[in-house]
């Protein structure tokens, strides 16, 4: 099962890189050096006051609009969010063929509403997808970005907001 997870999120990874962000170079693409350079900010890059580095949860790739600042009525708003999440329901291959069965893996997995959990698991891997963590895993060999913490810090976020 994990491994099956695994390989599914390397897939949303190369996919969603290649065709959501544009990323043209093949090359840099296999050697992670895109991600690094140019969107490591984009992912919750922070430099901190006292010269520590660290990823912050509420990264600009999840808001709409994103204006130097967390805005809690822009976040988890951004449409490439819907395109993620789009490429774990239906596949990788929906992104490239934009009518490509959405509704028919919806209706057939009973998808009727998108949950908390679906939320915070879509801005986990938007994340992923641009950093340059080579493989899926709780914390990010590379970033060192606590991926299920922060998708637990989301999850917690949701609750409290959506009521």
């Amino acid at each position: 099962m994990n491994q099956a997870r695994s390989d599914a999120i390397a897939r949303v990874h190369r996919i969603c890189s290649l065709h959501l962000f544009n990323i043209s170079n093949m090359a840099d693409f296999v050697n992670h050096n895109w991600c690094e350079k140019d969107y490591r900010e984009f992912i919750g890059w922070v430099e901190g006051d006292n010269g520590e580095s660290y990823y912050e949860p509420f990264a600009p790739i999840l808001h709409h609009n994103y204006c130097s600042k967390i805005d809690i009525n822009k976040l988890f708003l951004n449409p490439v969010l819907i395109q993620v999440y789009k490429a774990i329901i239906c596949g990788p291959g929906s992104l490239e063929q934009p009518n490509n069965v959405r509704g028919l893996k919806e209706s057939k997995w009973g998808i009727s509403e998108i949950t908390p959990g679906a939320i915070a698991a879509t801005a986990i891997c938007a994340r992923f997808a641009l950093s340059h963590d080579a493989h899926f895993q709780r914390q990010g060999s590379a970033t060192h970005i606590d991926y299920e913490e922060d998708f637990y810090t989301y999850l917690e976020f949701l609750s409290v907001n959506n009521g």
